[in-house]
């Protein structure tokens, strides 16, 4: 009996809400779009610059602009005019390091934007090791660390730790991050972003301002794809390491992009998180025009 007055309350239920559904207006205000840059330059190579518009929640599109005027100035003085070449604005020279870079950007039918960085200094790993499997993961991988020792600069100063894995499978090239695990490092522990699975560590110099100081990054590769070496039982791998001194610009940035790429995600099964709201610099419009300079390292890992 209270099987069938269960039954019964969900159908009267359905059948009210289906009568009950009724079409409601909304007025959405017109769209104006706004320019979206998209540049990190570094010393030694040509600034590029990708410049696109945003577009309305009914659109899916991300159009690239390509009828832009690129201004480019270094330390307030015009020195190029960036031109257009397979989806990017390049500049004909190359950057450098300690100069300040801003470009002044113009399309026909929206506001002009503008945006201005650094490059900093180059910060130089002055030693390195690598242990291997110092433990094992979750998942049964062994996890290996990296640790770099640097001297950093009076003042402010702001880092990013790229780590790529390089190896072969069936003659194919895997490239790609690291995967950041079981860290216990303070300084990298201080930036709360262990937790949102990042690709790249980013962090400050508050712990060690103005100090010599060492980073311990541990980190796992899917190590049962790689391939053993005549068989066996040992392999290995490349590693490219770079250590980035980041502007200010640039760290804000990547933060924010760390938190959103970790929410893309979420679904409204393990929780919907709050909306990330990105960092920009762009005076008039949206993105990022930042620069970097790093120190690069390449080291082959045998595991054994």
């Amino acid at each position: 009996m209270r099987g069938f007055v269960y039954i019964l309350l969900f159908s009267v239920l359905l059948v009210s809400c289906t009568f009950c559904t009724r079409i409601v207006d909304i007025d959405i205000p017109p769209h104006e779009p706004k320019l979206v840059v998209n540049s990190l330059f570094t010393d030694g190579q040509r600034i590029r610059v990708h410049l696109g518009k945003t577009v309305s929640a009914f659109e899916y599109s991300t159009p690239t602009v390509q009828n832009g005027l690129v201004r480019l100035f270094c330390n307030d003085e015009e020195i190029d005019t960036l031109t257009f070449n397979n989806d990017y604005y390049y500049s004909r020279i190359n950057a450098e390091q300690g100069e300040k870079y801003s470009v002044i950007i113009n399309v026909p039918e929206l506001e002009s934007v503008s945006s201005e960085d650094i490059i900093p200094e180059k910060t130089l790993i002055e030693s390195y090791e690598h242990r291997d499997s110092i433990m094992m993961d979750d998942n049964n991988f062994p996890v290996m660390q990296f640790e770099l020792s640097f001297t950093d600069r009076p003042g402010p100063s702001f880092y990013e730790l790229s780590i790529i894995a390089q190896y072969y499978v069936a003659d194919f090239e895997n490239r790609h991050p690291v995967w950041f695990k079981n860290i216990s490092d303070p300084v990298l522990i201080s930036t709360g972003l262990l937790d949102y699975n990042p690709e790249s560590l980013v962090f400050t110099d508050e712990l060690f301002e103005g100090k010599e100081t060492t980073i311990k990054a541990n980190y796992s590769i899917q190590t049962g794809e790689i391939p053993l070496i005549d068989g066996g039982p040992e392999y290995s791998y490349l590693l490219f390491v770079s250590l980035r001194s980041i502007s200010e610009s640039y760290y804000n940035y990547i933060r924010k992009q760390i938190i959103y790429r970790y929410n893309l995600e979420s679904n409204i099964f393990t929780g919907l998180p709050d909306p990330v709201h990105m960092y920009s610099n762009i005076n008039g419009g949206y993105g990022i025009f930042a620069g970097y300079s790093s120190d690069n390292k390449t080291i082959n890992v045998v595991i054994r």
